[in-house]
């Protein structure tokens, strides 16, 4: 059977990557591909191990983009060509192909695939690609003045079925879902909800193999009793414009690291940088300002992070809050203060395991180190009603999952 996986940025890898897994583990002669739409997910893919095994191991990449420079343009072209005439040739040559788009299917070669599909008894799904919750994403008010968008394609109403149905993995995202495709649900066909892969055994028995294996490459020999391992996770630098200041995240992480280094500075100390933002100011900034404390950047998954760390760390809200299902995770966001009176001291993520320590308050330092170190006064300032109720109500169904793929 041929599955195909549409990817347009790094972070449908990261949301697809356990559902392409367990297709492959329970269909064992499924044949996946993953067509990579820009060379900078095909570069990400490579710098994350973790997600580069998962892919490895369940099927093949193909980057599917033309060339920039213009002497190879023509080269460019024709190699692209040729590409799509593969494409189209896996579709026609497959009994029931199943293939996954973030989009409905009405651009590009999409339509000619979608009809393709249709005719070889396949199937054809939108495939939503998003872990997080409504009621974290959108409390914070880089989020809160997003509206529905009108449907993106005016095929859409006159051919309302460019679709086999949307696929979600859980029913916290109807928010979320309407920023992306509008309000108009004409041309999505049905909701189909099938649980969260990465909640499979699958999946977490791969995330404690590869603990392991990068437990082993973090700590040498001898190391692994005496240090301690806490893990920042880095945002975009345009998020600090909805903070309190668009400086916020440097001076948070600046008295983060001072913090760390003084209490335990023989600590390891990861930074990994959001996908989207290598380079960024605010943490080369940072870095200088620090410069005792020896930061080591890393692309380990963020689930192998959170059992490798004693702490995850996080300058701004982000979609880790509701995306990562264990660790302690300590938000450092300096909230506007719209959001400090909407959120009434609390982390948007409150609930989920968190626990919001004020980086502009007076004591932050002493806060910060005392729920850094003290893993009893952690537990009893956070709540993780929220994300105990999820895990409880959002494994992977699957039945629902096999009646959709196999």
């Amino acid at each position: 059977m041929l599955f195909i996986f549409f990817v347009g940025n790094f972070l449908e890898i990261d949301a697809n990557a356990p559902l392409a897994f367990f297709i492959k583990k329970n269909i064992p002669d499924a044949r996946i591909k993953f067509i990579l739409f820009s060379k900078d997910v095909d570069e990400l893919l490579t710098m994350n191990r973790n997600h580069k095994s998962a892919i490895d191991s369940c099927g093949k990449t193909y980057l599917y983009c033309g060339r920039k420079k213009w002497s190879l343009r023509l080269l460019g072209k024709i190699k692209f060509l040729f590409f799509k005439m593969k494409l189209t040739l896996w579709v026609v040559l497959s009994k029931k192909p199943t293939l996954f788009y973030k989009r409905t299917y009405n651009k590009g070669i999409m339509p000619v695939l979608f009809v393709l599909t249709a005719i070889r008894g396949g199937k054809a799904y939108v495939l939503h690609g998003n872990k997080a919750v409504d009621t974290v994403r959108f409390k914070a008010s880089i989020d809160k003045n997003i509206k529905a968008r009108p449907p993106l394609n005016i095929l859409n109403n006159i051919f309302p079925q460019w679709d086999s149905g949307l696929i979600l993995y859980h029913d916290q995202q109807s928010y979320l879902v309407s920023s992306y495709y509008g309000e108009s649900r004409d041309c999505l066909s049905k909701i189909r909800i099938i649980g969260v892969p990465g909640l499979c055994r699958e999946w977490e028995d791969f995330i404690r193999e590869q603990t392991v294996i990068e437990r082993e490459k973090l700590f040498r020999l001898g190391e692994k009793e005496m240090a301690m391992v806490f893990s920042i996770i880095g945002s975009k630098d345009y998020s600090s414009n909805f903070l309190k200041s668009p400086l916020s995240m440097e001076r948070s992480l600046t008295k983060i690291l001072r913090v760390i280094g003084r209490e335990v500075p023989q600590a390891k100390v990861l930074f990994r940088p959001h996908p989207r933002a290598l380079k960024d100011h605010y943490m080369i900034n940072s870095f200088i300002a620090v410069p005792e404390v020896d930061v080591e950047l890393t692309f380990i998954h963020l689930e192998i992070l959170a059992q490798l760390s004693s702490r995850l760390i996080l300058l701004s809200p982000s979609d880790v809050m509701s995306s990562v299902y264990s660790g302690r995770m300590l938000d450092c966001s300096d909230y506007s203060d719209a959001d400090r009176e909407y959120l009434q001291g609390k982390s948007v993520g409150d609930g989920w395991g968190i626990v919001w320590v004020d980086p502009q308050c007076d004591d932050f330092e002493a806060t910060f180190s005392s729920m850094m170190l003290d893993d009893e006064m952690f537990d009893q300032a956070a709540s993780s009603e929220l994300r105990n109720d999820f895990l409880r109500k959002n494994r992977l169904d699957r039945n629902a999952a096999m009646k959709l793929f196999g």
